[in-house]
């Protein structure tokens, strides 16, 4: 029988890790959201009941952004009962490669195009999209 064997090399770095990868979520477990993040009644609180001790310590930890809602509340979260009133802009990213990336030797590969927004009716729109397309929507609520 064969045995795999795996060597680790903790000194070898093959490129840096960009910090826009480190980010979080906020999730309603425990006293996370009320009692923790945002709670007026404590003395830590600001003017708009956030604790500055929390989020002094969310600095420190350098995220980039923060997901709300996140984890397994996102699941049950209804955005469908959160209607926008119009799209301020549409972009689309599109091509034949769904992992192509802009790089020092290509930096148009992946270019972001402004499409017609679309028209929001009884909190709904429609959009055709090409495949292997990624569109974005900056919404009106």
């Amino acid at each position: 029988m064969s045995k795999a064997v795996v060597y680790l090399d903790s000194q070898r770095v093959i490129s840096p890790i960009s910090p826009m990868l480190f980010s979080g979520f906020v999730e309603h477990m425990g006293r996370c959201v009320y009692q923790g993040i945002f709670d007026p009644a404590s003395p830590h609180a600001d003017e708009n009941g956030l604790r500055k001790d929390v989020l002094a310590a969310l600095r420190e930890l350098n995220y980039r952004s923060i997901r709300y809602p996140g984890g397994n509340f996102l699941s049950g979260y209804r955005w469908q009962d959160v209607f926008p009133k119009g799209v301020r802009s549409a972009y689309q990213l599109a091509g034949t490669d769904p992992k192509a990336v802009n790089s020092f030797e290509n930096p148009n590969q992946v270019v972001a195009l402004s499409i017609a927004a679309p028209e929001i009716r009884d909190g709904s729109a429609t959009l055709l999209l090409p495949p292997l397309s990624f569109t974005v929507l900056d919404v009106v609520l």
